[in-house]
This record gives C-alpha cells, sequence and structure tokens, in this order.
C-alpha cells in the first residue's frame, strides 16, 4: 500500500480482526478492490458480489495556524486535499489562508459494504479568505469527465492549452468503477483517449521530461514535470518522440510519443495520467482546458449549484468545526 490509501478494518465487539478491504495498485493506472475476510477461522477473499455507493462527505474549518495540516487533521483524504489546492490555484495559494479565514467542502466517498475505501470528486467548496468569498461547484460535461465551475457557471480554473490527444474522446474516466469485463472493483487514477494507433501525443503545456521508458504494466510510458507540483503521465505509446529522453524540455504541443497498445493494453488508446504531489487527481479538473456550458447545461448546473450551495450554506452557519456530516 502506497502513501495516503485507505485500509478499512473491521473488528468485531471483542476487538477481533475478520475483515480488511484496500485498493491495491496494479502498476497500470488502476487500482484493483481487495476484500478479505476471515471465516470459520480462516482468511479468504471475498465472493460477495460488488456493490460501491457515493456517499456526500462534508468538512468545515476555520482556519488557526496552516491550512495543509488543519485539513488533515480534519480527515480530508489526500486526494481531496490536493484538488482543493488546484481549484484556486490561478487565483491564489492555499497556503496564503491565514487565522480566521475558513473552508467548507462537499465531496464524494466511496463506500462498499458500509465502510469507506476511497474519495470520489470534490463537488463543492467555499473559501472565506481575507474577507472574499470563492466558490466552486462540479459539474459533470458526461459520464467520463466534469470541471468546475463559479457560481454564474464561468470555468475556475484556465487549465492547460491544449488536450494531449487532439479531438479524441473520452472513453474512459477518472475514479472508482466496475471492470466491464472482469467485474471487479477499480479505482482508475488516469483517463483513457479512444484513438487510433500512431495518432501523435503532444505535451499539453512546457515541462521537463523526467521518464521515457518500457515498463511492464504502462509499457512505453513518459513522464512531464510541469511545476514543483504537477506532473503528467502518459502510457501504452507505440514510440516515443524524436529526442523525447530523460532531461529534454517540452514546449506545449511538442509530440512526446504515439498512441498505442504496449504493456497491459487491450487496444490502442492513451493513459493519461495527472499527478499533484504524486498523487494522481482528475485531468478533467486539474488540468485540461475548461470548456464553457451551453445554455442547456447552464440550466443543469444551476440546479446542481442551488442544491450544494445549500450545504455549503449550512455549513458556513455552524459556529464550529464539522468532522463529517452524513
Amino acid at each position: 500500500m502506497k502513501v495516503g490509501a485507505t485500509l478499512s478494518v473491521q473488528t468485531n465487539d471483542a476487538g477481533e480482526l475478520f475483515g480488511l478491504r484496500f485498493l491495491q495498485d496494479d502498476d497500470n493506472g488502476e487500482q484493483n478492490l481487495v476484500a478479505l475476510e476471515q471465516r470459520d477461522g480462516k482468511w479468504q477473499a471475498s465472493a460477495d458480489p460488488v456493490a460501491a455507493d457515493s456517499m456526500e462527505t462534508v468538512r468545515s474549518l476555520t482556519i488557526k495556524r496552516n491550512a495543509a495540516s488543519e485539513l488533515a487533521a480534519a480527515r480530508v483524504p489526500a486526494d481531496i486535499r490536493n484538488q482543493l489546492a488546484e481549484v484556486f490555484s490561478d487565483q491564489f495559494e492555499l497556503s496564503s489562508l491565514k487565522a480566521g479565514d475558513s473552508i467548507n467542502l462537499v465531496y464524494e466517498t466511496m463506500v462498499y459494504a458500509g465502510t469507506p475505501i476511497a474519495s470520489g470528486n470534490l463537488l463543492a467548496v467555499s473559501i472565506q479568505r481575507a474577507g472574499q468569498l470563492y466558490q466552486a461547484f462540479y459539474f459533470a460535461h458526461d459520464s467520463e469527465s466534469g470541471a468546475f465551475y463559479d457560481a454564474a457557471g464561468k470555468p475556475v480554473k484556465k487549465g492547460f492549452s491544449r488536450q494531449p490527444v487532439a479531438g479524441a474522446r473520452i472513453s474512459s474516466g477518472f475514479g472508482l468503477r466496475k471492470h466491464p469485463i472482469l467485474r471487479t472493483l477499480r479505482m482508475h487514477s488516469g483517463i483513457d483517449y479512444a484513438a487510433s494507433a500512431g495518432t501523435p501525443i503532444v505535451a499539453p503545456a512546457d515541462g521537463e521530461l523526467v521518464k521515457a521508458q518500457r515498463e511492464s504494466g504502462y509499457g512505453n510510458v513518459a513522464m512531464i514535470r510541469h511545476n514543483g507540483r504537477l506532473t503528467t503521465l502518459y502510457a501504452h505509446m507505440s514510440a516515443f518522440g524524436k529526442g523525447m529522453k530523460p532531461g529534454a524540455k517540452v514546449k506545449a504541443g511538442d509530440i512526446i510519443g504515439y498512441v498505442g497498445s504496449t504493456g497491459r493494453s487491450t487496444g490502442a488508446h492513451l493513459h493519461f495520467e495527472v499527478r499533484i504531489n504524486d498523487q494522481p487527481v482528475d485531468p478533467a479538473t486539474n488540468a485540461l482546458p475548461t470548456p464553457g456550458l451551453s445554455q442547456t447545461q447552464l440550466a443543469q448546473f444551476g440546479a446542481k449549484r442551488v442544491a450544494l450551495s445549500a450545504k455549503l450554506n449550512l455549513l458556513q452557519s455552524i459556529p464550529a468545526n464539522v468532522a463529517m456530516i452524513d
């Protein structure tokens, strides 16, 4: 298990261990749910049907000294903290919050058999900073991707200048989902672009190539560091672009490789990851260009915003830090 992973432990009233659940990284951009149970004195993998539910979780806190450490102390998961740090990064750094500033959050918690196993999307956030209110609401464009918008439906984040595969469709989104073939529960740590073999893959922003090698799971994989905390990863490539070696400087639009099916892959596609402080986050909300909303989408967004705003307003009115409301 890696730093930041969630281990669910089940014990009986006598404190005896009888169940463990965690997500195991398969070195291929996915994590598989491992469910172990003790039955009749023997440990075995659970054969129960996979059923994961999404629960809205809220957190509220007033900053005393340090936002990062206090969010961790409030048991806000690492991936949600990283999403939060990026939502308003075009406007201010989370570390700039001072004593008296406040944060209210609504986010998804994925629950399996009654126990939390992973986090989903950050759904809504409001931050009071130096007397000014900042808000962001998640809106799903389709079943695979979405982005953050302010209360008026305007994009909160600019994002990269381009996508790694021009005009390609996102065939598999980020997050917890049931594998279509194996029927097992999996956490997808990136997004997949459906594209034909040989399609050019370009750098979506300037950076430095820190990895370009062959791996068993990812196949031909490249990684670009864009700043001190943000990196992007490109997997299953058929070949690397010219001059793409570790240490190479890349500009937005440079060809870093070509779509393929190397490694553990069932067909030609690009597996694309965005990592913040080495923690995978949803590329659609943290890095990719944010599209504007149509009139129909604005109406749908407005309805969702009203419901989420009510929860944020409730948190704002409570004169105490809130750990969780189910």
